[in-house]
């Protein structure tokens, strides 16, 4: 039988004790719309409840609704949590689940709270785990988390424990810390979604940083695989980047070209110039001469351009009166060629280019006629400049349009009525029954 003990100012209030299994210590019921326990504490825990029984899965406390109310609520006015769980075994702290409703809720008032807060001090542990086993169409079903607000969900991770030796399975570069990190172990499935049904300037995923990287993406699947993978249907950009951009490797591309506003109605028209191709990794250089007196004129180049480049040609043209004897008297040595044929004073336009021979061009060599990597035999880059349908391209995947993930099943109170249920009271209020 439950015991109350009000001699001694360190024992508990309310003990209970069970020895035999599945009988619980203390239990209660409530048949009206009330709690079945309340509890109100200070300076510690209102209730505290220890379950010595180890390797087995039981709870240290457990509470069952099968009505629309909450199985357990927990609200606290000071800098305390108002629900703590903690297993210092292989189980949970907090386990919520829902067969209809919400698993877990937390709702936090006031600038710095929290509503959920999950705390891990192990290298391999999570702090707060959400799961869903249910499926759906495409990649969304049911939500191990679902975020609402202002920020639906956020992550924060300040580092790495110091007398941590950095061992990774990953190089360096990757944060060795996540804020949020998302695992999928099944193509068919999304490890991170973002979603945006709002306007033009919607984001659906955003990335900010000072210093780092505001998106990271890797990938190690060869060919196939993109560390970044952006589409783009209906005339809209696949990548849009608004500033200066850097890449390490080959960029390749269907066509390309510079877009501008145009010089002589900027406001109502683009101007579009295309690429100048070439099946060598060839730099171009030009300029105007004046001949001396003798038709001759020395063209000296940078210093750098006979270590970066070679296989050199040579493009001539004379201005205002023909030059037929225009030619190159000596081909370009120390950085320097000589031009002979022209007319007296005579103005001389000149082009020269090479093939790049640095150290990055020879270890990474072009290939003109590729053969398609084994993925993508008997499919097309583009398969509609071919009259082929879109299914016959190396990217298409049969997923159809991205469908707009619901909402999760809120309570049958619902969320503004529980909300307002939940909000701060006065103490007056609180205790008034």
């Amino acid at each position: 039988m439950p015991t109350k003990d009000t001699a001694s100012p360190v024992a508990p209030a309310f003990d209970g004790t069970s020895a035999f299994q599945g009988v619980p210590a203390i239990r209660a019921t409530s048949l009206a719309d009330e709690h079945a326990l309340e509890a109100v504490g200070g300076l510690e825990a209102a209730i505290f409840a220890d379950s010595g029984t180890r390797g087995l899965l039981t709870a240290t406390i457990e509470a069952n609704n099968s009505a629309d109310g909450n199985a357990m609520l927990g609200t606290s006015d000071g800098p305390w949590a108002a629900v703590s769980g903690r297993n210092q075994g292989e189980g949970q702290g907090v386990l919520g689940v829902s067969t209809s409703g919400l698993g877990v809720l937390g709702i936090s008032y006031g600038q710095g709270s929290v509503g959920v807060w999950g705390d891990t001090d192990h290298l391999y542990r999570t702090g707060v785990l959400g799961r869903s086993t249910k499926s759906g169409v495409g990649p969304f079903g049911g939500y191990g988390v679902h975020g609402q607000g202002s920020t639906g969900v956020y992550g924060e991770c300040i580092g790495v424990d110091p007398d941590y030796d950095g061992q990774f399975d990953h190089p360096a570069t990757v944060a060795q810390g996540y804020g949020v990190l998302g695992k999928a172990i099944d193509e068919t499935v999304v490890a991170v979604a973002g979603q945006h049904t709002g306007g033009q300037k919607s984001i659906a995923v955003l990335g900010t940083t000072t210093l780092g990287h505001g998106v990271h993406g890797e990938s190690s699947g060869g060919s196939s695989g993109a560390g970044v993978f952006g589409r783009g249907t209906n005339r809209a950009y696949a990548g849009f980047f608004d500033g200066q951009v850097n890449v390490t490797s080959f960029l390749t591309k269907g066509g390309g070209g510079f877009l501008i506003d145009h010089p002589l109605d900027p406001t109502k028209k683009d101007l579009y110039h295309s690429f100048v191709e070439s099946p060598d990794m060839k730099n171009l250089y030009d300029g105007i001469g004046v001949a001396n007196a003798r038709g001759e004129l020395s063209v000296k180049l940078p210093r750098y351009f006979e270590a970066l480049n070679e296989a050199f040609r040579y493009q001539l043209t004379p201005i205002g009166a023909p030059a037929p004897n225009l030619h190159v008297k000596r081909e370009l040595a120390r950085g320097t060629f000589t031009i002979a044929g022209a007319g007296p004073r005579q103005k001389v336009c000149w082009q020269v280019t090479g093939n790049r021979k640095d150290a990055w061009a020879r270890e990474n060599p072009m290939t003109v006629e590729p053969p398609k990597p084994r993925e993508m035999k008997g499919r097309y880059r583009h398969p509609t400049a071919f009259g082929k349908p879109e299914r016959m391209g190396a990217h298409w995947r049969d997923e159809g349009a991205a469908p707009v993930a619901p909402a999760p099943k809120s309570p049958s109170r619902g969320h503004e009525e529980l909300v307002a249920a939940l909000a701060p009271k006065s103490s007056k209020s609180r205790r008034k029954k």
